[in-house]
């Protein structure tokens, strides 16, 4: 009886919550900028700056394209640096179906096909690193260097509350009840000296995106499709030239995990940031776009920074 009632809670919970996929186009607020691209039946809100030789930055989970913001004067001087909010996320769509790294990468060549980018360099963070690989293994004639900053990609970083996510009722209540608390304070953990770098207007526009029609149940879904174990495995297969870029102090995608990663991809090289969190590209964005540039145009580099 106590199982019944315990369901019966959850399934209250989440019918009063808000859970539920977007219906209908997403209606999104007046932003300066915005544009999409319609890219099969899904709507992403993309942008790009600068011009030269395409480099596609993947932002990670429960993100926006607004993480590249700091490091685009640095990034984008002599490319075409292309963003974008992955389905789910920011103001592109948030509808029923797979949110697995494969079909976000498919979601990606799917908007440089929109853009006449025939391929790229791709640069990801956290999650967005497994699109990334994802990418390389499905379409390798869309990716060229890659650069894996913070990487989130095997099965042992998940923490419990994902891991519960996956558990039919239980997931949606969590994430009803949770999700878009205090996103203020998950935004400091993410930072080495958080007090130079969580703004009021960062958070206002935070907010503003957690409160997207379907926003809560498009985190979820990619949460639950976070199966690394899949993926894992297909590593050593990525023969792209990668670069794993790892910071010091990160504490959401250990350190550890940087050097795992680039033990497991046969062409890749490891660097380390001091000083910084797991949003290097914030945290220090001109220092951190120096090593990304370095790489991408053929410099050496390599050790710690």
């Amino acid at each position: 009886m106590r199982s019944v009632a315990l369901v019966a809670a959850l399934a209250a919970l989440v019918l009063s919550g808000c859970a539920t996929w977007q219906t209908g186009e997403l209606k999104v607020p007046k932003l300066p900028g915005l544009r999409f691209v319609q890219a099969g039946e899904w709507r992403i809100r993309v942008d790009e700056v600068g011009a030269g030789k395409p480099l596609v930055l993947i932002h990670g989970y429960s993100s926006t394209l607004e993480e590249w913001r700091p490091a685009l004067p640095y990034l984008c001087k002599e490319r075409r640096c292309i963003l974008m909010d992955l389905p789910g996320f920011g103001l592109s769509d948030k509808r029923e179906g797979s949110y697995t790294p494969a079909d976000m990468a498919t979601h990606v060549v799917s908007v440089m096909d929109a853009l006449k980018v025939d391929s790229a360099d791709v640069i990801a963070h956290s999650w967005g690193c497994s699109v990334a690989l994802a990418m390389a293994l499905a379409y390798p004639h869309k990716v060229e260097k890659m650069v894996l900053t913070g990487p989130w990609v095997y099965e042992d970083q998940l923490p419990t509350f994902m891991l519960w996510a996956r558990v039919p009722l239980l997931g949606e209540a969590l994430f009803t009840a949770l999700f878009d608390q205090q996103p203020e304070m998950r935004y400091q953990e993410v930072f080495f000296e958080p007090e130079k770098h969580v703004k009021a207007e960062d958070v206002a526009l935070m907010k503003v995106f957690l409160n997207s029609p379907g926003a809560i149940r498009g985190a979820l879904q990619a949460a639950r499709d976070q199966n690394f174990s899949v993926l894992e495995p297909e590593y050593p297969k990525v023969q792209n030239e990668t670069l794993v870029l790892s910071c010091e102090q990160d504490r959401v995608a250990l350190p550890f995990y940087g050097k795992r990663l680039a033990a497991d991809l046969p062409n890749s090289r490891l660097e380390f940031l001091h000083k910084c969190g797991h949003v290097p590209q914030v945290e220090l964005p001109e220092k951190y776009s120096s090593v990304v540039s370095e790489f991408l145009n053929g410099s050496s580099g390599g050790g710690d920074r």
